[in-house]
């Protein structure tokens, strides 16, 4: 930014800004996931399960540096893949395979608590809408108008397997998707520092050009080997990880060390800089 626009304060605000975002979108996001899969599987509460993820990857991250940080992605990339398509297939058997997941689908819904006053509205509102459309498929109670909206957000919407809707659908117009989308995936992928330090620690330009060609063909499989295997679990349900935690405070400790702190020590020696980024 610095060297296209020139003078020194916009580099400070973008870097100032990229880590105010990651703590407040991405590390966040990524503790209270990962912490969700010890919660439920170890029945922890959720305080011990974010302060042992945070020890495990500032361990991780501290002690490796971008080494570990890239060692910790290709072998979490292999079991990811390698265990969603395993995923995914087991799925797709037990559903019945995709004609089944279009059958089922729309008569998913979330169960009801009987016991609270709250769940038993929603079960009346439910079954006054049933009798109002005269319909069995949920999705079409989800746009009864008389709908009550708790019950009616439990429901699967009559559009889930649309990608481009309506220009006024309340949900994903398809002119918002594509102009809020777009912008928004080119920062991601080819601004943002923690993709960007993947590509810069190549060997070459020859290996991040493959590296980047070999992510994009991978970018192709989470439709189905994750979005698909997730809406069968709405059928048939829970998980999160490590692994960008550890990419997240990597990529925010090299923004802080070489555009904050160097702005202010310009006589830093490599060692230091080391010292502060870690």
């Amino acid at each position: 930014m610095r060297r296209r626009f020139g003078g020194k304060r916009i580099q400070m605000y973008l870097a100032g800004l990229s880590l105010l975002m990651y703590v407040l979108t991405k590390i966040s996001v990524n503790l209270y996931s990962g912490s969700l899969f010890l919660t439920e599987a170890l029945h922890w509460n959720i305080w011990p399960a974010v302060i042992l993820i945070l020890i495990l990857t500032t361990l991780i991250t501290i002690t490796g540096g971008m080494a570990a940080v890239l060692y910790t992605d290709t072998l979490q990339c292999f079991v990811m893949v390698i265990g969603s398509i395993l995923l995914a297939g087991l799925s797709f058997v037990r559903v019945g395979g995709f004609a089944g997941l279009l059958a089922s689908y729309g008569q998913a819904i979330a169960s009801i608590d009987l016991k609270t006053a709250d769940s038993g509205a929603l079960l009346l509102s439910l079954a006054n809408a049933t009798l109002s459309t005269n319909v069995t498929s949920r999705t079409k109670l989800a746009a009864y108008p008389g709908m009550d909206p708790s019950l009616g957000c439990s429901l699967p919407s009559p559009k889930a397997f649309r990608l481009l809707r309506e220009v006024d659908d309340p949900d994903m117009p398809w002119l918002g998707f594509i102009l809020g989308q777009t912008p928004t995936s080119i920062w991601y992928w080819c601004a943002d520092q923690m993709m960007v330090q993947r590509v810069l620690a190549a060997k070459s330009l020859s290996h991040a050009q493959g590296g980047t060609l070999m992510a994009g063909v991978i970018k192709q499989l989470p439709l189905f080997v994750l979005v698909i295997p997730g809406m069968i679990s709405r059928i048939l349900y829970a998980a999160a990880l490590i692994s960008d935690l550890t990419s997240i405070f990597n990529s925010s400790s090299t923004l802080f060390t070489m555009d904050i702190y160097g702005r202010f020590r310009k006589a830093a020696k490599e060692g230091e800089l080391m010292l502060v980024g870690r």
